[in-house]
């Protein structure tokens, strides 16, 4: 299967903070039942670099029985603080973890 598009951050997270530090975003492979059989990673974004829209294409084999996917996403924005060199580096600025599981 090829798997291609964009994510774009909320506005919301674009207008109050400057900075993606982190953004990961995964495709669950769901039998029948909604289980999942597989999971894949489509984008890490670069460490602290903030952009409108992060492009991804992924060529994913399925295994048997997927019948759906689904896709969870992890990351984090800050505004202020730190270099950036590092993940260490983060300073004291404020910064918002966002995150979106579709699984109970």
């Amino acid at each position: 299967m090829e798997l291609s598009g964009s994510v774009e951050l909320a506005k919301s997270l674009r207008y109050n903070f400057t900075t993606l530090e982190h953004l990961f975003l995964e495709v669950h492979l769901l039998d029948a039942e909604g289980r999942v059989l597989e999971s894949k990673g489509v984008l890490t974004s670069e460490y602290r670099h903030m952009v409108r829209k992060l492009p991804f294409k992924r060529s994913l084999e399925l295994p048997p029985g997927t019948t759906a996917i689904a896709f969870s996403y992890t990351g984090r924005v800050r505004d202020g603080g730190g270099a950036g060199r590092v993940s260490g580096d983060a300073g004291d600025g404020d910064s918002w973890d966002f995150w979106m599981y579709p699984f109970r």
